[in-house]
């Protein structure tokens, strides 16, 4: 990866979608710390990142990326974990959604649809032909960006 052409790296490319879900659920990060190296020396951009962040509504969360690891160390997961119990569920892979209650574990398999960037791409398409305007725009994307800055120390 050519951290000049790609931008930020495996982080910039894949993050985003994480904290986009993340906000929609939670509202906006307003704080957001980290700390990145590149460990595995194969480009320019950061490989491994760990980080924490915190909602305006005060809730707190972190993370770590690897992009270095080993095959068999890989795993796309987030944990929503409360008072009443746990849910983890993979935002890259179509793994089951699971919830994990005192009185046991549900899963709930919901498939990915077959081509998933077709709505956006959709939605981009009918913006460009003047059916529609468009809900993700540079405006709407500002709060993640500031976010994945705020984690590699840009800003």
């Amino acid at each position: 990866m050519k951290s000049d052409i790609a931008g930020g790296g495996y982080f910039y490319d894949l993050a985003p979608h994480q904290f986009d879900l993340l906000q929609d659920f939670f509202g906006i990060i307003t704080h957001a710390k980290g700390y990145s190296s590149n460990r595995s020396g194969l480009y320019k951009a950061e490989d491994t990142i760990g980080a924490c962040f915190m909602f305006d509504n005060g809730i707190v969360g972190s993370g770590s990326w690897c992009f270095a690891a080993q095959e068999s160390a890989k795993e796309d997961r987030i944990e929503l974990i409360g008072d009443k119990g746990l849910i983890c569920f993979s935002v890259f892979q179509n793994e089951p959604i699971r919830l994990h209650l005192p009185k046991g574990v549900e899963e709930f398999d919901i498939k990915h649809p077959l081509h998933v960037q077709q709505p956006i791409i959709k939605a981009v398409v009918e913006t460009l032909q003047g059916k529609q305007d468009t809900q993700c725009t540079s405006l709407s994307a500002t709060p993640t960006n500031w976010v994945l800055d705020k984690i590699l120390g840009k800003i």
